[in-house]
Formats: C-alpha cells, structure tokens, sequence
C-alpha cells in the first residue's frame, strides 16, 4: 500500500468490590426484656477503586449511612483498602434476623457493588423459680433453719443471682452451682442456707 495508519484505545477493567461485615452481642435475650445489644458493622474496599456515594442500610436498623460517614470521617467515599468500623445499638425482646446492604458507585455504574450480611438475636424463655422451707411451729427464741433453693426453669443461664429473705440477713449458698462460673445454668439448682431466732410475735412469714 502507498499508505497505512492504525490506532488502538484501551479499556482498563478494574475490580469494584465492597464488602460488609455484621456481628451482634450478645447473640441471646431472655424474651420480653427488651434488653440491649450492639451491632457491629466493617465496610470494606476490597477492590482497586475507590467507590463513592457509600450507603448502608438495615433491614431493621434502618438508614446506618450517617453511622458510616461519621466513622469515614465525614465522607461517603470508601477509599481503596479502607476497612471503616462502627457499631449501632439496639433493644431486642423476640428472636431477631435482620440484613445489612452496603453499596458504592464507581466508574458510572450506580451502584458499582453491592454487598450483604446478616446476624441473628434469639431470644430464649428466662425464668426462675425459688423455694423455701423452714420449721412450722417454733417458740420464741427458737433458732429457725432456713433452706431456699433457687431453680432455673428457663432455657438460658442466668447471672448476678441475688437471694434475700426478710428474716435472714445471711443466706449461704451451699450447693447447686455445678461448674463455679457463678452463673445458674439450666441444668442447675442452687440451695441456701441460713438461719434467724424466732421474734416473740405469733408467727413469722
């Protein structure tokens, strides 16, 4: 040929990647207590462009965008290896499953990535039950033995147990707490013991 020419463009693909992370604590609730938890959440750049307009959202928290950007330092830009933690408390009284979404734009596409997690609040049936027994007929001045016991008759350990009695200033606990971690599990039975005079009044409730 007397001539020729030739031209060449390339297209650079790169790799738009957000992750998010979701944990919960506690995982377990006694039902009904509306009892507190923290949710924690990592919003990750793990491509190699930075991606803009970052949003996160819950499915029962809500918007948690004004969370992230606080922690990102005021910006909704998630840089490249940019790891931005925070968390987000909450009160649960029944079983809880709820979904985090993040999101970023890149490069024209709105979104570029989207990313999910999820984390799960059981809430377990909490009950205790206590018993006491102490002689019927006393006299004035007679010492009364005293036996509490104390039951866990729901699904999930209990903990800070506390056992008073009205009469006895010291009730001690002498068996039950099977593996001493201080805590009444469900499979354990604690039994106090203690001991008051009787008072000169007729009878002592």
């Amino acid at each position: 040929p007397a001539d020729s020419d030739s031209a060449s463009a390339t297209v650079t693909a790169f790799d738009c990647d957000i992750e998010v992370t979701k944990s919960v604590n506690p995982t377990a609730v006694c039902a009904g207590s509306n009892f507190p938890v923290l949710y924690a959440f990592h919003v990750i750049n793990a491509g190699d462009v930075a991606l803009t307009g970052v949003t996160v959202t819950d499915t029962i928290l809500g918007s948690l965008t004004a969370a992230f950007v606080a922690a990102n330092g005021g910006s909704t830009t998630l840089a490249v290896g940019a790891d931005i933690a925070f968390t987000v408390p909450s009160n649960i009284s029944a079983t809880t499953n709820n979904t985090g979404t993040a999101q970023g734009n890149a490069l024209g596409l709105s979104p570029a990535d989207t990313d999910t997690a999820t984390a799960t609040v059981t809430a377990l049936p909490c009950a205790i039950e206590v018993s006491k027994e102490c002689p019927n007929i006393v006299q004035p001045g007679d010492l009364i033995n005293v036996i509490v016991t104390v039951l866990n008759a729901g699904d999930i350990d209990l903990f800070d147990i506390v056992v008073s009695d009205s009469h006895v200033d010291i009730l001690t606990l002498v068996s039950g707490d099977i593996d001493q971690d201080g805590e009444l599990g469900t499979d354990e039975t604690w039994v106090y013991t203690g001991s008051h005079v009787a008072p000169d009044a007729a009878s002592v409730t």
